[in-house]
């Protein structure tokens, strides 16, 4: 079935499941406009619609099914957890008030380049197929970079202001 929920100014909204219980196939926040802070953890989301999602600071939709996501519009977010998930490929370009952002365990190959994200403060990106990272200029307070598990042949840490108290 169907579940509805009705509310003006919706600011938090949680929908997340137990590996063995009932697991929600779609959920539908398009106007949910003032949501600031989205979690659908454990479900069995194939797609998400968060266009209209402008406020979204935070977003916490790991152990889904999800091959794609837009985040475009959503150029407040600072904390994005997308592990577990089948994504192939991530656009964060807009996203520049990321600081943190979790994605490992997708099916990301290749480039992660992380150089329009200035105040990324901690990254995880874990057990995929990546060749490179190109951070670029971080001005970020002792940011950390977990890169575990790739198959890196290159990272540009160059940018990085605070190099000393970095941590790949």
């Amino acid at each position: 079935g169907k579940v509805k929920i009705y509310g003006d100014n919706i600011v938090y909204f949680e929908c997340s499941s137990r590996v063995d219980g009932a697991q929600v196939l779609s959920l539908d926040v398009t106007k949910a406009t003032t949501l600031k802070d989205l979690t659908a953890n454990t479900n069995k989301l194939t797609a998400i619609d968060l266009t209209k999602n402008t406020e979204l600071e935070k977003l916490t939709i790991n152990n889904n099914q999800l091959t794609s996501i837009d985040i475009s519009k959503c150029t407040k977010l600072t904390t994005l957890d997308i592990t577990n998930n089948l994504l192939t490929a991530i656009d964060i370009t807009k996203n520049q008030a990321l600081q943190t952002l979790r994605i490992g365990q997708n099916k990301l190959t290749g480039d992660l380049d992380l150089s329009t994200n200035p105040a990324l403060r901690n990254v995880y990106a874990l057990n995929m197929e990546l060749n490179s990272v190109k951070i670029g200029n971080n001005t970020a307070s002792k940011p950390l970079f977990s890169l575990n598990n790739n198959k890196l042949t290159s990272i540009d840490a160059s940018g990085i202001q605070d190099a000393g108290n970095a941590t790949l």
